[in-house]
């Protein structure tokens, strides 16, 4: 007759931070995706402008490269809240959690409504040759992310305060950072290569 083994595992933690966590290799795995997603697009862009003799077809205008400079700006400036957000989760701070996730929300909100200016603001449709549409496309794109994010802050700042928080929800805020940083450092290449490429053409 064989005899079971028995491993207590109890003395163990029930959460964990970064690589030992499946859920962070969920989100690396889920930004190699999207990330591939979004070179293609610019992969696309210089692609078709090899294509066409007129490129933009479409002129800028300064009033779109303010409102996509305050978008920019904004994104930048906002993964210092996140930051701090991961600090005080790594911590256990809760107070430092909720200081800081306030900020960061109010930041990828306020860069939500920086990007409706820019849409504002730009001089010409989606539909309005291949260069509109690249551009709209890539856009809307990001945007979707972007609003991905913004809501992901909101509803860990409605946990943090209305609660009831576990230790997970620590991991959560982790990988959440993790999300962020990735969908303010994919724009700033889609960045260079709209405004400060061809607005100055």
């Amino acid at each position: 007759m064989t005899e079971e083994t028995v491993i207590d595992v109890a003395h163990l933690p029930d959460f964990a931070f970064g690589r030992r966590d499946p859920m962070w290799w969920g989100i690396v795995l889920l930004i190699a995706i999207e990330g591939m997603g979004f070179a293609l697009v610019l992969a696309s862009y210089f692609y078709v402008r090899n294509q066409v003799n007129v490129w933009p077809e479409s002129p800028w205008n300064a009033d779109v490269e303010r409102a996509a400079s305050a978008t920019l700006l904004t994104l930048l400036v906002s993964v210092f809240p996140a930051s701090r957000v991961n600090r005080a989760a790594y911590l256990g701070d809760l107070q430092g959690l909720q200081r800081w996730q306030v900020v960061s929300t109010l930041f990828s909100f306020l860069a939500l409504g920086f990007r409706a200016l820019e849409y504002g603001t730009i001089p010409f449709r989606w539909d309005q040759g291949v260069y509109g549409s690249m551009v709209w496309g890539a856009l809307v794109l990001h945007t979707t992310h972007l609003c991905t994010g913004a809501i992901e802050n909101l509803v860990l700042l409605v946990l943090l305060y209305v609660g009831p928080l576990e230790h997970k929800h620590l991991v959560d805020v982790e990988i959440n950072g993790l999300y962020w940083y990735f969908v303010v450092a994919v724009w700033v290449p889609f960045f260079a290569v709209f405004y400060l490429g061809d607005l100055f053409r």
